[in-house]
């Protein structure tokens, strides 16, 4: 009975040694890149092409920000919005036409007016998101923060900017043509 007894309590000690090594190790990689890395939001300007390429596949780890950001979009599609990593490793897409469609990764539907999309590329024109200039971005950002990547094309412009959660460089267009984004989809999502 005591063989055992003591047997469960080596167990345990080891149990809870391998945690917190696991845990020691998990805090001490976040510990060294915070603080040490930046990363830039990220912008290319492009002239569309008058019938836009169907889009390319591309494989991204849910906690990468790409090095160049996509432009080409599904046709008729007019914004592409990803949101990517936290604890869960989340990686979602929504797409928007200019008809007033809005589509997941998932492959769920929904249906906003062709007049909410126009007021939601003018806010974001507005924004000054099309005026965000390029920067390069190759570092990944730790552990649970998100990272966004959000592209628009319009008649005249395109453009395609990232970021991460909590990046210190991240021009305020950027941040409010997200939060315009993330508002509409939920306007959209919630009204079916």
């Amino acid at each position: 009975m005591e063989s055992e007894k003591k047997e469960k309590t080596i167990m345990k000690l080891k149990f809870t040694l391998a945690v917190g090594l696991i845990f020691t190790l998990i805090l001490g990689a976040c510990w060294a890149s915070s603080g040490r890395t930046e990363i830039s939001p990220t912008s290319t300007i492009v002239e569309p092409s008058p019938s836009p390429a169907p889009p390319t596949p591309t494989s991204q780890s849910p906690e990468s920000i790409p090095d160049e950001p996509q432009v080409d979009l599904p046709p008729g599609a007019v914004i592409v919005y990803r949101q990517s990593g936290g604890f869960a490793g989340l990686n979602e897409e929504w797409t928007i036409y200019a008809d007033g469609r809005v589509t997941a990764k998932d492959g769920s539907q929904w249906q906003a007016s062709p007049e909410g999309v126009s007021d939601l590329l003018y806010t974001i024109k507005s924004l000054g998101f099309f005026k965000i200039e390029a920067s390069h971005v190759s570092i990944v950002p730790c552990c649970d923060r998100f990272s966004y990547e959000l592209t628009v094309v319009t008649d005249e412009l395109a453009n395609s900017a990232a970021t991460y959660d909590g990046a210190p460089s991240t021009p305020s267009a950027l941040s409010s043509a997200i939060q315009a984004v993330t508002n509409f989809l939920d306007r959209v999502k919630g009204s079916s």
